[in-house]
């Protein structure tokens, strides 16, 4: 009886609460202004290790520098080696299915490799490399290569098969020495065809400084970044740390609302900045006080999506040594739902499991863990009446 009239307690606080912030709508854009604590308040996450790949005995489970992990709607699992050059296959029971790809500069070869993403309509596997995008078969077996016209940082494939990239804009002085004025990072829509580009969003390039006569790259961990991550076949979603503010686009690159939220600006101290000049002295740079450093740190450092969920990961300093980490979770309509606690960082949530890449300091073998949220239907199935939301 007590058990029942606490629960009855708790579902009757949780149907009273009301959403406590604002839409505003300025030239036809909604933006979802949510307050900065969520609706439904705090969450730990309860997970428990359920399945580990990698040993040193058999190659067909090592990694040399794993580096990119996909899982596709079947549960399979795809590691993108960047060390040995190619993408490594597994069924969701942890099981050696094959490897796609090798070191190389032919067609279904690889240079750099740079990220691996899974078409969950048709199975396709996207691969990009330095300037071009290669694309295999669901069995590994090479397709078609889509060309760059530009390097990029950073990719987002949906399960459509669409493509975001993200490469460096230069803007130049009015005169004629080439000189330049401004670096953006420049994040673009990616002809699945040709390769050619359309411009989405740009913002001050953090990792590139031009200082002492020449273009110098900084990547100490304090930079803001764009992050992104598909919702859907049709929609993305992607965000530039240094405001906390979320943009979904649909596949054309066409803003369709933003998700904005409030949130504390952290300033880096200046033991951070010290420790930061320490590991650069021994570069090429001549004065230590030209590395840059953003006004505050990031608001977020990743940004994932699952089960129409977007989950923000918090952003957590290089000098943070705990092993707690936590993300606020809002719903695809744009509503700040939880503040999630856990203790590890994951690189894939789907289907109610974690998916990371670990590498121990001692040994330096790397294994893939998957760990299963125990809690995870509190966070699926919990939704937003529209009563709830003022108007």
């Amino acid at each position: 009886m007590a058990l029942l009239i606490l629960m009855t307690f708790l579902l009757g606080s949780i149907q009273n609460l009301k959403w406590k912030g604002k839409i505003e709508t300025k030239e036809g854009i909604n933006t979802i202004k949510n307050p900065i604590d969520p609706l439904y308040g705090e969450i730990h996450l309860e997970i428990k290790e359920d399945l580990s790949i990698g040993n040193d005995v058999d190659e067909n489970y090592m990694f040399y520098l794993a580096w990119y992990i996909t899982v596709d709607r079947t549960g399979n699992i795809y590691i993108g080696d960047w060390g040995a050059k190619h993408i490594q296959v597994y069924n969701k029971e942890g099981k050696y299915l094959r490897t796609i790809g090798r070191g190389g500069q032919g067609p279904g070869e690889f240079g750099s490799l740079d990220g691996v993403f899974v078409n969950d309509l048709n199975g396709e596997i996207y691969v990009p490399d330095s300037f071009s995008i290669e694309i295999f078969s669901s069995n590994g077996n090479y397709q078609r290569t889509i060309p760059l016209q530009t390097y990029n940082r950073s990719y987002c494939i949906g399960p459509g098969g669409f493509i975001i990239g993200e490469t460096n804009k230069y803007e130049f002085k009015g005169n004629d020495k080439g000189e330049i004025s401004k670096i953006l990072a420049s994040l673009r829509l990616i002809n699945s065809t040709n390769g050619t580009t359309t411009p989405i969003a740009s913002f001050p390039d953090q990792f590139s400084k031009h200082i002492e006569g020449r273009v110098l790259k900084f990547s100490h961990g304090y930079e803001d970044r764009f992050h992104m991550s598909a919702i859907d076949p049709k929609t993305f979603v992607y965000g530039f740390s240094s405001d906390y503010v979320l943009h979904i686009i649909d596949s054309s690159g066409k803003l369709l609302f933003k998700i904005r939220k409030e949130g504390k600006l952290l300033p880096i101290s200046s033991k951070e900045k010290d420790i930061i000049r320490e590991k650069y002295s021994s570069f090429s740079v001549k004065n230590l006080n030209n590395i840059p450093f953003p006004k505050h740190k990031p608001y977020f450092g990743n940004i994932l999506t699952c089960d129409d969920l977007i989950f923000v990961m918090h952003f957590k300093s290089p000098q943070d040594q705990t092993t707690i980490y936590s993300m606020d979770v809002f719903n695809i309509q744009g509503y700040y739902l939880y503040q999630c606690f856990l203790p590890v960082n994951p690189r894939v949530i789907k289907n109610g499991f974690i998916y990371l890449i670990e590498t121990s300091d001692e040994t330096g073998k790397t294994q893939i863990k998957r760990y299963k949220i125990n809690n995870w239907d509190q966070i699926s199935e919990r939704t937003i009446s529209q009563k709830d939301i003022p108007r």
